[in-house]
């Protein structure tokens, strides 16, 4: 069938670490570490560069008092795609908010970081979603494998809508 979607389709094996009895670790692998540590990572001590970066960025922003939440996402979002590349290369300092906001490239990540800040900053109540192409897999909610946690979105908590940072309208 031409349109299915051939990689989720595959047979697999899928098994995830769960213990190891012998250096008294258990649950190695869960959905609730890889939470803690992506938020750290993500909104985690900014640098004051990094902190000047997404206060300059807004500045640039084309935004006014008038706008509700939904006018100011759409906004702020526009504005970062048009302006910011995204690379698929996680080099050196494609991540940090400084250094995106002067080279204009940010790695996938970076583009997370930068898009979770700023609507941190903007005031914005949202969350980080850890997920997978639905082309790739099946997000698996009872087996905690990392194999379905490899794309992020932002959920925007009161309008119920997200958006994919490292994605762009065409």
């Amino acid at each position: 069938e031409p349109l299915a979607p051939y990689k989720r389709l595959l047979k697999r094996i899928i098994y995830k670490l769960d213990a190891n009895s012998n250096k008294g670790l258990y649950d190695i692998t869960s959905y609730g570490k890889v939470s803690t540590n992506v938020y750290n990572n993500i909104y985690g001590s900014l640098s004051k560069d990094e902190s000047k970066a997404v206060s300059k960025l807004i500045g640039k922003m084309p935004l006014n008092k008038k706008m509700d939440e939904d006018q100011t996402i759409r906004a702020a979002e526009l504005y970062m795609k048009s302006n910011i590349q995204v690379t698929k290369n996680p080099g050196d300092g494609l991540s940090d908010l400084a250094v995106i906001n002067s080279s204009k490239v940010a790695s996938e990540y970076g583009m997370v970081r930068l898009f979770a800040n700023v609507f941190k900053e903007l005031g914005i109540k949202h969350q980080i979603v850890l997920t997978c192409s639905r082309n790739d897999a099946d997000f698996e909610r009872e087996f905690e494998s990392y194999h379905c946690i490899n794309d992020y979105l932002i959920y925007f908590t009161d309008s119920k809508k997200y958006t994919m940072p490292s994605s762009y309208p065409y």
